[in-house]
């Protein structure tokens, strides 16, 4: 009997025998006694079954390890991609004129030539089912909720807002340097069909703005600028850079990290330097502020700006495409790189404390007792 004592003491970390003076008569007397007082074996009992059974009655994935978490968070992006492309095929072949879906789907040049479907396609199946719904669903089940969780109901301060602007723009100025050192990389040849697929992108996005016209800038806004802006900051900064800094990481390298998966998930090589650098700032900047608006904002700016600048290129209204002009002046890209930094260091002067995750413990089981 006390080999079984022992075992127990060890799992529910009691002092049957020792600490709270009782026998193994008494205790098991007690135990019978409607759980009596003296009962240390009832209590720890007790204490432990109420733990589980409060797990029981939070949300499924609350008290996964971290690593778990990114595991399901991405399965879910997977699978909502998957459905959503689909979805959006569909469509495709019975409003817009797609005739073989599954070679629109996997074919760039193909979803070229159909500019309006290939829209439609990529909003539901990438901006939608690849990064916002998946984000939600995750959210919904690790936490029960959206708001609290994403911090969606952190209302940013105008100065954080001013701060992500001026760092937005200073940052896409300063990126063009980087663009210039990522094109000095010369690729082996088991590697160029990266760069043939940035080529296709770069087809389809100019077919996009072929013909352009006001509607089609507004639906390009959505699928290019809005959609991008919620579903990718929610699913990457609110989730992954949140799930990663619980961890080894710490915040620094959760944010170097989730950046990291930022870039490569773009699939576009020649701006792999600029995509993980603007991932960092959006980093910071939702880490600095604590609020998930804060960094849409300045995500969505950033994608609306060339959206735009493409429009009035395609329309007429400006001579050059700047948004594939040459390298600017390393004087230029320096001083913006000056600008940037000292924006962000003054984001860290007026930064909000994160708040700590509420883990449940045996010291939440007091009233049960």
């Amino acid at each position: 009997m006390r080999g079984f004592y022992s075992v127990l003491n060890k799992y529910f970390n009691m002092s049957v025998l020792s600490d709270f003076k009782c026998n193994t008569m008494m205790c098991f007397k007690d135990c019978i006694r409607c759980f009596s007082e003296k009962c240390c074996l009832c209590k720890q009992i007790c204490k432990k079954t109420y733990v589980w059974l409060q797990m029981f009655n939070e949300p499924p994935l609350k008290y996964l390890p971290p690593f778990f978490k990114v595991l399901a968070l991405f399965s879910l992006m997977v699978l909502s991609m998957q459905i959503m492309f689909f979805a959006g095929a569909f469509i495709g072949h019975q409003f817009l004129g797609v005739e073989n879906t599954e070679t629109f789907m996997k074919d760039i040049a193909e979803q070229a030539k159909n500019p309006m479907a290939a829209l439609v396609l990529q909003g539901l199946g990438s901006g939608f089912g690849g990064f916002l719904l998946p984000a939600l669903m995750f959210s919904v089940l690790v936490s029960g909720g959206v708001g609290d969780y994403l911090t969606l109901n952190v209302k940013p301060t105008p100065k954080h807002i001013l701060l992500a602007i001026g760092i937005t723009l200073s940052a896409g100025i300063f990126v063009s340097l980087l663009v210039d050192w990522n094109n000095l990389i010369q690729l082996p040849e088991s590697l160029k069909v990266l760069t043939e697929m940035q080529k296709k992108y770069e087809t389809l996005i100019e077919a996009f703005f072929t013909d352009v016209n006001f509607p089609r800038f507004v639906l390009l806004t959505i699928v290019l600028a809005v959609l991008p802006a919620i579903g990718e900051e929610l699913f990457f900064r609110g989730l992954v850079q949140k799930i990663l800094s619980q961890t080894i990481l710490g915040n620094h390298g959760a944010i170097l990290v989730t950046a990291i998966a930022f870039a490569v998930m773009h699939f576009e090589f020649f701006n792999l330097f600029a995509i993980l650098w603007m991932g960092i700032t959006l980093g910071y900047l939702y880490f600095y502020s604590q609020s998930i608006w804060v960094s849409i904002s300045a995500h969505f700016l950033n994608n609306f700006l060339q959206v735009l600048l493409k429009y009035l290129f395609a329309a007429g209204i400006i001579k050059t495409d700047v948004t594939t002009a040459e390298s600017l002046p390393i004087y230029t890209t320096l001083s913006a790189g000056l600008v940037m930094f000292g924006l962000l260091w003054l984001l860290k002067q007026n930064q909000v404390m994160p708040k700590p995750e509420p883990v449940l413990t045996e010291t939440q089981t007091t009233k049960h007792e």
